[in-house]
């Protein structure tokens, strides 16, 4: 089981999640986020830890993230805006899109050109909201487009809910914000701690 701890603000519980296992940190890099961190401070963690570190990115152009990806050394963007199609095929790093679990979103996926090899995250839809929310998706929604291809699943997940939602639905992987935090962008060490070892035993 694949698992990310997003909103990661410190060196200190980038290290922390790594100890416990995680294989992929979320570094926020959209400012009006409570989870935002600089591009200074998303260098110096990628620098510290030896796991997969994606930036958060909404809605920004691929002028802006050819420019940013130049200056931090990332191993991935994930993409929470409305990106079309085809958004970022020239850019030199993997995109992991992220797609609302609304009324259409498996066409919207099929249209985006998601393949059995192309992972993917499936959020919790909240109008207005860019993530992050808390709110969970549908279990019979994510089985489907779990379907489509590695599916991570996001949204309103934490330590006590993400083993069962790991054996229901068996997605790829597994993404968490607000479910390790103890208030919104303050991350809260024994909840990442529980949070991945439920996920790995689920």
């Amino acid at each position: 089981m694949w698992v990310k701890i997003c909103g990661v603000r410190s060196v200190e519980m980038a290290l922390h999640a790594q100890e416990c296992g995680a294989d992929a940190i979320g570094l926020n890099l959209h400012p009006p986020s409570p989870r935002y961190v600089s591009p200074e401070v998303a260098a110096e963690i990628l620098d510290a830890v030896d796991i997969a570190c994606l930036a958060v990115v909404v809605d920004r152009s691929e002028a802006d993230l050819t420019e940013l990806v130049q200056e931090i050394q990332l191993d991935g963007l994930q993409l929470h805006g409305n990106e079309p199609p085809g958004f970022g095929e020239r850019l030199p790093i993997p995109l992991y899109k992220a797609f609302r679990a609304r009324p259409g979103v498996l066409e919207e996926i099929l249209a985006w050109g998601i393949t059995p090899v192309t992972p993917f995250l499936l959020d919790a839809w909240v109008p207005g909201r860019d993530g992050g929310t808390g709110a969970r998706v549908d279990g019979d929604l994510a089985r489907e487009v779990s379907e489509v291809g590695p599916m991570i699943l996001a949204g309103g997940l934490t330590p006590e809910n993400v083993g069962e939602a790991v054996q229901a639905i068996q997605p790829f992987g597994v993404d968490v914000a607000s479910g390790v935090e103890s208030s919104p962008g303050v991350q809260d060490a024994a909840r990442i701690a529980g949070f991945i070892r439920n996920a790995k035993a689920g």
